[in-house]
């Protein structure tokens, strides 16, 4: 992808905790908090990075509809939060975009707590004339899903 702007919704609050994916926050985010690490390493970009800060049902309905032609949705994943997060990411997203889903996976085996992320895109599917048009295999199988809108 080549974007012309890359909007990145997230709670940029990593820092806060003291390890992640197995690594000191301090040292993986080289002393600064995690919104000013991402900014600092993004601001060489060829393309206008924009940073949004905060929960991304709050946050997202400030776009205008069918603007993005991309969203990767990885926020809350119980059903009810991908849903809440999908219902306002379809209006945002443009006719043909794609909607691309992290941990696509029903039970977390490391936290050990369910996911509600296969029902909310399987009902996309099945019910909403969505198709999937991409699967991306992780180690731990965290996948990743990406559907679209069936062409009419």
């Amino acid at each position: 992808f080549q974007p012309a702007e890359f909007v990145a919704f997230d709670t940029f609050i990593l820092h806060t905790i003291p390890t992640v994916w197995g690594l000191q926050t301090l040292e993986l985010f080289e002393g600064k908090t995690h919104l000013d690490f991402y900014r600092d390493k993004y601001a060489g970009s060829r393309c206008k990075v924009v940073t949004e800060e905060g929960w991304s049902h709050e946050t997202l309905p400030k776009y205008p509809d069918n603007y993005f032609d991309l969203l990767y949705i990885d926020a809350g994943h119980s059903y009810m939060e991908v849903k809440r997060d999908s219902d306002i990411a379809r209006t945002k997203l443009k006719t043909h975009g794609l909607m691309v889903f992290n941990d696509y996976i029903m039970f977390d085996h490391l936290t050990g707590g369910p996911y509600g992320v296969v029902p909310a895109v399987n009902e996309l599917v099945v019910q909403e004339d969505w198709e999937v048009v991409g699967f991306a295999l992780q180690q731990q199988m965290f996948c990743d899903i990406a559907i679209r809108r069936m062409a009419t």
